[in-house]
């Protein structure tokens, strides 16, 4: 393939090419390079060996010492979805910021949903805080029974 004429067109064997057949040729060419690569590579993962906990504080998972205390809900946009306010519980002994909160409603046939909403509140060590107003979209109609916990949580410096 030589460089081509002025209007940006390479040529293959003294025919002009388009650029969108360039570009579409170009995009062959890379697809597979990179498939090559891909299925060429050893049985081996990428990196070998384990991390193991030291103990210390920054190693631990917040998640596990976060609980929630209370939850009450109810029903708004003409009864289609829910929000809820949740109080949760840090026993840690550090702040954590709560990044996403889950909630598991019951239906009456015993189905179960899961509404996950992402919350940005900060909770001291050993306090409890209410987050209010945690919306969960769209419910059934015969969503009875609610069982929140924190899902998404991180030290805060």
């Amino acid at each position: 393939m030589s460089h081509g004429s002025a209007f940006g067109c390479a040529t293959v064997r003294g025919e002009h090419m388009k650029p969108v057949a360039m570009a579409g040729l170009l995009c062959c060419a890379l697809l597979g390079a990179g498939g090559y690569m891909l299925l060429s590579g050893t049985d081996k993962p990428a990196v070998t060996g384990s991390i193991k906990a030291s103990g210390h504080p920054l190693d631990t998972d917040p998640r596990t010492a976060m609980n929630v205390v209370k939850v009450d809900w109810r029903r708004e946009g003409f009864g289609f979805t829910a929000a809820a306010d949740v109080s949760v519980r840090n026993n840690n002994g550090f702040a954590v910021r709560v990044d996403r909160i889950n909630c598991r409603f019951r239906t009456k046939d015993g189905a179960i949903e899961n509404h996950a909403q992402g919350v940005y509140d900060i909770v001291q060590p050993r306090t409890e805080r209410l987050i209010r107003n945690v919306s969960l979209g769209f419910v059934s109609s015969d969503a009875k029974g609610i069982d929140c916990s924190v899902v998404g949580a991180r030290k805060e410096f």
